[in-house]
């Protein structure tokens, strides 16, 4: 170890290297010194060798690179001062190391500085750049389309690789070569939109690593093939246009899109390139074709007018091979029938780079002068200069055949010559015609030239020349020449007339020694040009077939500069037409150049607030646009004047003068202005338009977000269609508003439910009226809704009703509620039978046909016999199961236009109508009872009932239902007195009805008059002859009929429900009187009060006692409420639960009647009751009744047992009382120790009796 040179920094190799690259980078730096061994080791790819720095540090560099050669000689080679590289592999991965020598301060080497660095995925990538090289270098067109889409799809191991064509218009893409699956495939067409293809057109190389079918969620073939990943690169020619597209697809995520991008870019400009050279072959070989095969003569020259091409046309035609004449002048072909002048015009033309048109006169190689029509034209190169010319020629050899055709051929080349130069310098029609016609007549030597309109009746003359003119121009107004003009037009030909052709002179021509002439259509339908041109000559045969065509050239080139004559006209009125229109226009218009106005109308300073002048020069574009849409506007502009964009239409906020801001609707397109790029266009306040937008959206949004549905129909179609429905419409219908579109909405909604409703829509959509009204429909799920349906008609602007607006509430609920308060207010709602109300209506209704058909009405009122005691004994469940099965057996023995009602509690009535007879009555009431008395089997028990009925009939017994009602309850109350039997009303009944509702009236006034008192029957215990409390007993003082016995009043009060009334005013004095009495006599007395069923019922019964005890200041123990078995069997666990809370507050509670019910002793022992009290029944006989004394012997007993107090009441004798005290009953009340006695006689009676004293 002393030999171990320890390293104490890095070298300047390694301090170039930041920490975060050596970190981050797969990258290993490390330094060995002169023996080999290492210093340093540090870097992210020493995982490569494993192991951390300190276990290399120390160790030979031949331990780290495993005995690597390569490595040792790079090391060795370093040590001698020769730096090197060099790439190797290390499990399985690509590694290239760099050696340099490390000096010391002399200058000596004292080791070597290393950094390897893992190249894999740089080796991949060269690899696999280099597979597809190799694959498609030796390839074009279609085989290298398919061998680069192959070659890529193994190199980056995807599914599909495909190139592809775009389309002219930009929407397609037919592809060239697809792979697939690592076979070629079928091409294939498919469009752009809505595909991540589309993006490439404008947003170059886009690539999606995965999840691309989700996010193009619209191309189903993106999903059907499950491709995940995609890449795609535009292919461009060298202006930068879309020629096609190279894409590869994945199934899988891609890992390294960066790699697969790249490699995509480098194959995507020869890709390009070859679609390109495609492009080029294709129409290079439609132009080859044209050039080769073609008629034409063509021949092209370079700029210095050398012949660099001749196609084999014009070798055939003068005789010369292309070898002949490459490299020579036109010249070589020239005669001398040609002037030199004619080539100096023909040079300085195309020089200009301009076209040329004319004929001329070449010879042949052999010697022959062949006759051509040709166009010359410039062609100009990349830099815009002229490069070559071409010449293409018709020959027209077979016009001059002799020389004196070529004389004539000449003079006219000349004239034709003349007449250009006329077209071109003429400044209007009238001078045109002037000097063409002179030209005509003078070098055509022609005795009349004349040219007229043709209107609909005759010609009119427009000019004419010649010597001849004046003498012959009547004869043109002539109906024949006028026929032979219009055969001429109509024709759109030539008419040659003399003595060769067909068609003589006309007569009055050759009556003027005309011996020849022609007839020339002049027509040029682009601004109604219609014309003949008339040409007459002295000699015969004048024209012939070649002179014939070099004419219709001539009329041609009239007609062409009359049109452009009238052209340069129409644009003069034109231009001064646009001025005037753009002056006065309510349009903005405006033309830009270098972001300033250069024009600008009257409107365009009106929208922004400027007086006239003041924008032309004066305010650039920035200056009229609001500070957030200038660089949008700006951006726009600049596309234009670059010409990035021809023209576009958008809108933006504007700031006018004032610093108002304004909407304007602009559309500019890029033009030339004085050679300078500008834009032109129209602008247009839409300031009001744009608020009216805004303000129906709002209304849009309004009637989207309404809770009421609303739709609108098309009335102008016979069918009513669907042509809008708010989101409302749809929820409460149920129907999308698709499904509803151009539907009879009405129809399919309502039509089922209510056709009545909609024949009342239709009459008012008939009769141009709005109505509302309640209707039914069907959901679309089938149920049925109610809704409030307002329709009213809108018309269009000239007032005609074109739709109707529906506005649908729906009133479900609404009718559901009604429905509900319709079946409380007339049903009963435990039985489901009609109540007092409906009863009485439909008697009512009954009389009134009974008295039409003159037939009989019988009333029944039936009434259960001891109910009140199954109530009592079984609870109030039970007896509401009693109730129903009672109101089932009534309409079953009943008709079904009868009516059975339940009045209240076991009260029910039957409507019998339609009877013909009273003798139908009686036996219908036996049936009632008959139903009534069957044994019931409810759940727990059998319960057998009798019934009570009265019964009134019509006519005899009452002219109207409430005569019958109050009749047929007389009748009841007999019969209830003898129980199971029924009763027709007499007279006499009507007395006991009438006392019994007096005195339910004279008890509601007891109530609110305080005509009630308590009694106070003492409590007496035996054992020490004491009274211990008092039992407080409700006595009515009636104000005419003195004391009232409860007997008479309590079921009154019960069944008319002033119990719980009077109860509560009878516990509240009971306790002030006990507070009373007990502070006046100086004792602890209790005080004992009986409750009613209602009363224990009722959910407010606690909170009112503890208020009573609070109000009165009665103590809690000396308040003893009194309940009967009944009243706790009725709801066994909920009056668990009061008695419960009573005993909470501190008072007692007695059991009232005990053993007259049917109490179960299983709840006896669970309720927490103080005191047993005997009932009276079974002590009054008990001297001669054993069964009475046995239960009471037990009763006495079972307190004992469950250690509750005893109390026997009604003691009336001795042996009563001699009885009890023997078998351990204590505590009694009765008549024997004191009646019940107001409280002042209670008072008096509490003062005479010391307390040792027995009462």
């Amino acid at each position: 170890m002393s030999d171990t040179r320890v390293y104490s920094g890095r070298p300047a190799a390694v301090d170039l290297q930041a920490k975060m690259v050596l970190e981050h980078l797969p990258v290993l730096v490390w330094v060995v010194d002169a023996e080999g061994c290492l210093l340093h080791v540090e870097g992210k790819a020493l995982a490569l060798f494993g192991g951390s720095e300190a276990t290399w540090v120390g160790q030979s560099a031949a331990s780290l690179f495993s005995g690597d050669e390569a490595k040792q000689q790079g090391i060795n080679r370093a040590l001698e001062g020769v730096s090197g590289s060099e790439i190797s592999q290390i499990q399985g991965r690509w590694i290239e190391t760099h050696y340099s020598p490390l000096y010391d301060a002399n200058g000596d080497i004292e080791g070597v500085s290393g950094l390897t660095i893992d190249v894999s995925d740089r080796h991949d990538f060269a690899r696999q750049l280099e597979n597809v090289a190799k694959g498609v270098s030796a390839q074009t067109g279609d085989s290298f389309f398919r061998s680069l889409t192959f070659h890529l799809a193994q190199a980056l191991d995807v599914d599909i690789a495909f190139v592809g064509r775009l389309s002219e218009d930009g929407t397609r893409v037919t592809t060239c070569a697809v792979c697939s699956q690592g076979e070629l495939a079928d091409n294939f067409t498919y469009e752009l939109a809505n595909t991540p293809c589309e993006n490439l057109l404008d947003q170059g190389v886009c690539s999606y690593a995965d999840d691309v079918h989700l996010q193009f969620s619209r191309d189903r073939e993106l999903a059907e093939q499950g491709i995940r990943g995609y890449v795609g690169a535009p292919l461009l020619d060298a202006s930068g246009k879309v020629l096609g597209i190279l894409v590869v697809l994945s199934r899988q995520p891609l890992t390294d899109v960066a790699r697969v991008e790249n490699l995509l870019t480098i194959f995507s400009s020869r890709a390009a390139a070859e679609l390109q050279r495609e492009r080029d072959d294709s129409q290079l070989m439609v132009l080859s074709q044209v050039v080769e095969q073609g008629p034409m003569s063509i021949v092209i020259t370079n700029a210095e007018g050398c012949i660099e091409y001749v196609n084999p046309e014009f070798c055939r035609r003068m005789g010369y091979s292309l070898t002949e004449v490459l490299g020579l002048t036109p010249r070589v072909i020239k005669s001398e029938h040609t002037p030199a002048e004619h080539f100096r015009q023909l040079w300085s033309t195309i020089k200009s780079g301009r076209v040329w048109r004319g004929l001329m006169i070449n010879r042949a190689r052999d010697g022959r002068e062949v006759v051509e029509n040709q166009v010359i034209a410039p062609i100009r190169g990349e830099d815009g200069e002229i490069s070559h010319f071409v010449a293409i020629k018709e020959d027209l050899s077979q016009l001059h055949h002799s020389e004196a055709n070529l004389r004539r051929i000449n003079g006219m080349m000349a004239l034709l010559s003349s007449c250009n130069k006329a077209l071109v310098r003429s400044q209007s029609e009238g001078e045109l015609l002037e000097r063409v016609m002179g030209l005509i007549a003078r070098q055509g030597e022609y005795e009349m030239v004349w040219l007229g309109r043709l209107e609909p009746a005759a010609l009119k003359p427009m000019a004419l020349a010649g010597d001849a003119g004046q003498r012959l121009a009547p004869v043109f107004l002539q109906p024949e020449i006028f026929d032979l003009s219009c055969r001429a037009r109509d024709a759109s030909s030539t008419l040659v007339l003399q003595a060769d052709e067909s068609l003589d002179v006309p007569l009055a021509l050759s009556q003027q020694q005309i011996l020849s002439a022609i007839v020339l259509p002049v027509s040029g339908s682009s601004l109604q040009v219609d014309a003949c041109l008339w040409i007459c000559s002295r000699n015969e045969n004048a024209f012939d077939p070649q002179l014939r065509t070099l004419m219709e050239e001539l009329a041609e080139d009239l007609a062409f500069g009359m049109v452009m004559q009238r052209t340069r006209l129409a644009l003069k009125e034109s231009e001064a037409q646009f001025r005037s229109l753009a002056e006065d226009s309510m349009v903005g218009i405006y033309m830009i150049q270098d972001g300033q106005f250069v024009y600008a109308n009257p409107e365009m300073h009106r929208v922004f607030g400027y007086q006239p002048g003041e924008i032309v020069g004066q305010r650039s574009v920035r200056d009229l646009v609001s500070p957030e849409d200038r660089e949008r506007v700006e951006f726009n502009l600049s596309q234009r004047v670059k010409g990035e964009v021809h023209s576009i239409h958008y809108d933006f906020i504007g700031e006018r003068k004032d610093g108002a801001r304004v909407w304007v609707d602009v559309y500019g397109a890029r033009t030339e202005h004085e050679g300078k790029a500008s834009v032109v266009g129209t602008l247009l306040d839409v300031t009001e338009r744009r608020s009216t937008e805004d303000r129906l959206q709002l209304m849009d949004r309004a009637i989207s977000a309404a809770g009421d549905g609303i739709a609108i129909m098309d009335v102008t179609d016979p069918g009513f269609p669907l042509v809008y429905a708010n989101p409302a419409f749809e929820t409460i219908t149920g129907y999308s508003f698709a499904e509803l579109q151009g539907k009879n909405a009405f129809r399919l909604l309502f039509n089922d439910a209510n056709s009545t409703s909609l024949d009342r829509i239709q009459a008012a959509v008939a009769e141009g009226e709005g109505t509302t009204l309640e209707v039914g429909g069907y959901h679309q799920n089938g149920s049925l809704f109610w809704a409030e349906l307002s329709v009213a008609p809108v018309t269009n602007s000239a007032g005609i009703i074109n739709h109707y607006i529906a506005v649908v509430s729906d009133i479900s609920e609404r009718k559901s509620y009604e429905q509900q308060l319709e079946n409380l207010s007339n049903y009963d709602q435990l039985t489901g039978l009609a109540n007092k109300a409906l009863m009485r209506d439909r008697l009512s209704q009954a009389l009134i046909q009974a008295q039409r058909r003159g037939q009989v009405v019988a009333l029944m009122m039936v009434d259960l016999d001891r109910f009140r005691l199954l109530t009592q004994s079984v609870g109030m469940v039970v007896s509401d199961q009693v109730l129903k099965r009672i109101g089932q057996r009534l309409e079953g023995v009943t008709r079904k236009g009868d009516t059975v009602a339940r009045l209240e509690s076991d009260n029910y009535a039957v409507v019998l109508s339609d009877l013909t007879s009273l003798d139908d009555v009686a036996p219908k009431a036996y049936e009632l009872m008959e139903a009534v008395s069957r044994i019931m089997d409810l759940d727990t028990l059998s319960v057998n009932l009798t019934c009570s009925i009265g019964i009134a009939v019509y006519p005899q017994d009452g002219q109207d239902a409430q005569s019958l009602l109050r009749n047929a309850e007389a009748a009841l109350f007999k019969a209830m007195e003898e129980k199971n039997s029924f009763r027709f009303y007499t007279s006499t009944l009507n007395a006991t009805a009438h006392q019994r509702l007096s005195l339910e009236a004279e008890l509601s006034r007891a109530c609110t008059r305080n005509e009630f008192e308590l009694f106070y029957q003492p409590k007496v215990l035996l054992a020490d002859s004491r009274v211990f409390g008092v039992e407080a007993l409700i006595r009515w003082r009636h104000p005419e009929r003195g004391l009232v016995s409860p007997a008479e009043f309590i079921p009154v009060a019960e069944d008319s429900g002033m119990i719980s009334q009077i109860g509560a005013w009878a516990l509240e004095e009971a306790c002030n009187a006990m507070v009373r009495i007990n502070r006046n006599c100086g004792t602890s007395l209790s005080v004992a009060v009986n409750l009613s069923a209602r009363q224990f019922n009722d959910n407010q019964l606690c909170q009112r006692i503890e208020r009573v005890l609070q109000t009165s200041g009665l103590e809690p123990s000396l308040l003893e409420l009194e309940l009967t078995e009944s009243m706790l069997m009725h709801e066994p666990e909920q009056a668990l639960q009061v008695l419960a809370q009573i005993k909470a507050l501190g008072g007692t509670v007695a059991l009232d009647d005990f053993g007259t019910g049917y109490s179960s002793l299983a709840y006896l022992k669970r309720f927490p009751i103080d005191t047993l009290k005997i009932d009276r029944s079974f002590i009054r006989d008990i001297a001669e009744d054993s069964q009475d004394r046995a239960i009471t012997r037990a009763v006495i007993a079972l307190a004992e047992t469950l250690e509750l107090k005893v109390v026997a009441e009604g003691i009336e004798t001795e042996f009563q009382r001699e009885f009890l005290l023997r078998e351990g009953c204590y505590s009694m009340q009765g008549f024997l120790f004191s009646r019940p006695l107001p409280e002042p006689e209670l008072l008096a009676l509490l003062a005479a009796h010391s307390p040792d004293e027995a009462p």
